[in-house]
C-alpha cells in the first residue's frame, strides 16, 4: 500500500510542475523572442542601415524586455494565474479521491473494516453481476467527493477511521483555493457573499486574510506557491495517518 501512496503523491507533484511550467509560459515565450531579436540586432551591427529605423529593432527588444509589467497585457497574465489555482485544485481533489480509494481498498482487504462492517448499500443485482469494484461501487452509493476540506475530513473520519486533520493555516490556505476556485469557475472571480462567510472562520490563514464582498480575486505566483505547498503538506500527513491506521 506504501507504494500505492507514494506513487499518488509523485502524480500530484508531476501535476504540480504543469502548473509551474504555465505560470512561466510567458517568459519561455519572451525568452525565445528575446534570443531572436537579439541574433537579428547582432547580424544588423554588420551593415551600415544608416538612419534607417526600420532596420532598429532595439526598441522592440526593450519592449519584450518590459512586457511583464505592461499594464496593457497584465489581465491576460492575472487571468492565467487564476486558471492555475483552478487546476491545483482540481488536482488536489484527484489525489485526495486516489487516497481515499487505497485506504479504502486496504480497510477491505485485511477485514480491518471498524465502523464501515455495520454501513450498508443498496445495490440491484446487475451491479453485482457485472461490477465486482466494492469501492468504487461503495463511493458511488455514498455519494462522496472531495470538493472541500470539510467532506474530506468527514469522509475519511467516517469510513476510514482518521481522526479529523487540525484545522490549521494549512489546511485554511486549501479552503481558501478551494473557495476561489468556486468564485473564479462560477462568479466571474468575484467573491460573493456565501463564499465571505465561509472564508470568515478559514483563519489564520497565509493568503488574503480579508477577502470581502465582490473583491475581485487575483493570485500572483507567491501566493500559488503557498498553496502548493500546503496542498503537499496535507498529502503528506494524510498519506502518514492512512499508513498509521494499517499497521
Amino acid at each position: 500500500m506504501r507504494d500505492s501512496l507514494e506513487n499518488i503523491r509523485e502524480n500530484f507533484k508531476k501535476n504540480i510542475g504543469i502548473v509551474e511550467k504555465l505560470m512561466k509560459f510567458d517568459e519561455v515565450i519572451q525568452i525565445i523572442c528575446l534570443n531572436a531579436l537579439e541574433k537579428a540586432n547582432k547580424g544588423l551591427e554588420h551593415f551600415d542601415c544608416g538612419d534607417h529605423t526600420l532596420y532598429n529593432i532595439k526598441p522592440i527588444i526593450q519592449m519584450m524586455k518590459n512586457i511583464r509589467i505592461n499594464a496593457s497585457v497584465r489581465p491576460s497574465y492575472e487571468i492565467m494565474l487564476n486558471q492555475c489555482v483552478v487546476l491545483l485544485v482540481s488536482y488536489f481533489s484527484s489525489s485526495i479521491d486516489d487516497l481515499f480509494q487505497v485506504a479504502l481498498d486496504n480497510k477491505i482487504k485485511t477485514k480491518n473494516l471498524g465502523k464501515l462492517e455495520k454501513e450498508e448499500i443498496k445495490l440491484s443485482f446487475g451491479q453485482l453481476a457485472y461490477d465486482d469494484d466494492i469501492v468504487n461501487l461503495f463511493m458511488s452509493k455514498k455519494d462522496i467527493n472531495f470538493q472541500d476540506m470539510q467532506s474530506i475530513s468527514r469522509v475519511f473520519e467516517e469510513y476510514i477511521g482518521i481522526v479529523a486533520i487540525p484545522k490549521d493555516k494549512t489546511v485554511n490556505n486549501i479552503i481558501l483555493s478551494q473557495s476561489c476556485r468556486h468564485c473564479i469557475v462560477h462568479d466571474g472571480s468575484t467573491v460573493n457573499k456565501k463564499i465571505s462567510n465561509y472564508l470568515s472562520i478559514a483563519k489564520p490563514r497565509d493568503l488574503k486574510p480579508d477577502l470581502k464582498v465582490d473583491d475581485k480575486i487575483l493570485f500572483d505566483e507567491n501566493e500559488i506557491k503557498i498553496i502548493i505547498d500546503s496542498m503537499l503538506k496535507y498529502i503528506d500527513l494524510l498519506i502518514e495517518k492512512i499508513l498509521a491506521l494499517s499497521h
